[in-house]
C-alpha cells in the first residue's frame, strides 16, 4: 500500500487539503492509533537498513552507507567546521562516501582513513538527534545522544531549576550586573526582590553558557577513557507513543554501532541506565558547587 493509499484509507481529508497548515491540523486531530499506524507503514518505506532507520541532522550523509556512528559523525563534524576559503578540495571529498564518483573501493579507503584519524579537537555532535526506527519489532520515535551531551544537558537543566529555587541566593553587598543593563543601586532589598529575579536568572543562564564548552571538554576526556557501553531509556509520550533515548557512552561505543544494524549493535553493548542517572546527579552537584563558589 502506497503512502497515498494509506491516507485515502485512513485519513482521506489529507488528500484534499491544499495548505500545509491545514494538513498539520488534520494530522493532529487524527486518533493516535491512526497516526501511529500510518507512521509505521511510511517508515517501512522510507527507513533504511535492518531497522528501517531514519535520522535527522545526519540524513544528508545517508547514514547506512557509513561503517559506524563515529566515522559518520567525524565526517559531519568536518562538514560543520568547513569553510570554502580554508579547506582544500581534497578534504572536501572526505565529507561523504557518496560525494565522489570513485569506486566503492576508494570509498571504503576514505572511510577507513576517517576511522583511523579522529581529529584531536573533535567533539561528537549527537545532541539528542531525532531518529525513527523499528526497535524490537515496533516503530519507536527516539533521540540519539552521546553520554557527553546527555549528562551535560540534563545536569545544566537541574542547575537551572536549582537557580530558580535558590533565588535570591546569598545576597552580596553590591548588586550583580545584569547581562544588558545595570540594576538601579538605590533600590532597597526591603522593597522585595521578585522584580529583580529575571535579571539574576538571566545572569546565571549567561554564566552557564560561558562554561558549557569547558565542561564538555572535561567530561569528554573522562568518558573516552572508559569502556564502551550504550544505554536504552524507553518511555511513552502523553499520547501513548513509544519513545526511546539511545545513549552511546563514548567514542568507542560510537565506533561499535553500525547505522545499518543499529538496534542489534546497541543491544550488544547495552548496560544499565543507572550509570547515566548517577553521573547526571554527580555532574549537577559539581556544577552547583561551582555556582555557589562564584556567589550564586
Amino acid at each position: 500500500m502506497s503512502q497515498e493509499q494509506l491516507y485515502q484509507r485512513y485519513l482521506p481529508a489529507m488528500l484534499q487539503a491544499k495548505h500545509e497548515a491545514e494538513k498539520q491540523q488534520l494530522w493532529q486531530r487524527a486518533g493516535p492509533e491512526v497516526r501511529y499506524y500510518i507512521d509505521s507503514e511510511v517508515q517501512k518505506r522510507c527507513g533504511e537498513g535492518a531497522d528501517k532507520l531514519t535520522m535527522n541532522s545526519h540524513a544528508t550523509l545517508q547514514p547506512i552507507t557509513w561503517p559506524d556512528l563515529l566515522t559518520m559523525d567525524v565526517a559531519y563534524w568536518q562538514q560543520r567546521q568547513w569553510r570554502p576559503q580554508q579547506q582544500p578540495a581534497a578534504s572536501r571529498e572526505q565529507l561523504s562516501p557518496l560525494t565522489s564518483s570513485s569506486t566503492s573501493t576508494s570509498t571504503s579507503t576514505s572511510q577507513s582513513r576517517l576511522l583511523a584519524s579522529v581529529p584531536p579537537d573533535y567533539i561528537n555532535l549527537y545532541v539528542g538527534e531525532p531518529i525513527r526506527l523499528f526497535y524490537h519489532s515496533r516503530l519507536v520515535y527516539g533521540h540519539l545522544y552521546s553520554a557527553l551531551h546527555y549528562i551535560v544537558l540534563h545536569a545544566e537543566h537541574m542547575v537551572q531549576r536549582w537557580s530558580q529555587a535558590h533565588f535570591p541566593y546569598q545576597w552580596p553587598h553590591e548588586f550583580y550586573a545584569a547581562p544588558t543593563e545595570r540594576v538601579p543601586p538605590t533600590v532597597s532589598l526591603s522593597d522585595g526582590h521578585d522584580w529583580i529575579k529575571p535579571y539574576f536568572l538571566a545572569h546565571c543562564e549567561q554564566w552557564l553558557q560561558t562554561q558549557h564548552f569547558d565542561w564538555l571538554l572535561e567530561l569528554n576526556q573522562a568518558l573516552n577513557q572508559q569502556t564502551a557501553a550504550a544505554y536504552v531509556i524507553e518511555y511513552q509520550d502523553d499520547k501513548g507513543f513509544p519513545w526511546v533515548d539511545f545513549v552511546c557512552k563514548n567514542e568507542d561505543a560510537l565506533r561499535l554501532v553500525r547505522p545499518d544494524h543499529f538496534a542489534e549493535d546497541i543491544d550488544h553493548i547495552a548496560a544499565s541506565p543507572d550509570y547515566l542517572s548517577h553521573h547526571v546527579q554527580q555532574f549537577a552537584a559539581q556544577l552547583e558547587k561551582q555556582c555557589r563558589d562564584v556567589g550564586w
